[in-house]
C-alpha cells in the first residue's frame, strides 16, 4: 500500500466507486505512472462517504481527501482502487476524521465523527 511521507494510508475501494468519485472532480485523471488518480491541487474535492452497518455513514470532507502532493500543481487522491480485490481498506485518510474503537474480543467496531 502506498504511504505518504507522513505515514498515512489511502482509502482503497472497488474500482467503480473510485471512478464515480473522480468523475465529478474537475481535471481528475487516472495516471498509470503515479499509480492512481491525480488532479490539479487547486481543485475542490467533494465529500466522500463510507457506509458502516445500517445506520452510519463516515464522511470525509473534500479538503481532507488529498493523499499527497506530487508536484507543486498535481495532487494524488486519497481514495484509490483496490484492484478488484473484494477488500476495502479504510486508511488514515478516513481515520483522521473519525473516532474508531476496535473491540476484538467482541468482534465489534464503534465509529463516530470527530468534530473538525
Amino acid at each position: 500500500m502506498m504511504q505518504s511521507d507522513t505515514g498515512t494510508s489511502l482509502i482503497l475501494v472497488d474500482p467503480q466507486i473510485v471512478a464515480a468519485y473522480y468523475s465529478v472532480v474537475q481535471g481528475a485523471e487516472f495516471n498509470a505512472e503515479a499509480g492512481g488518480y491525480i488532479y490539479p491541487c487547486n481543485t475542490e474535492l467533494p465529500t466522500f462517504g463510507m457506509s458502516f452497518g445500517d445506520n452510519y455513514i463516515a464522511l470525509v470532507p473534500g479538503d481532507m481527501m488529498t493523499f499527497s502532493q506530487l508536484t507543486q500543481a498535481i495532487c494524488f487522491g486519497g481514495v484509490q482502487s483496490n484492484g478488484g480485490a473484494n477488500l476495502q481498506v479504510y486508511g488514515d485518510v478516513m481515520f483522521q476524521t473519525q473516532y474508531v474503537v476496535f473491540d476484538g474480543g467482541n468482534n465489534q467496531l464503534q465509529i463516530a465523527p470527530k468534530n473538525m
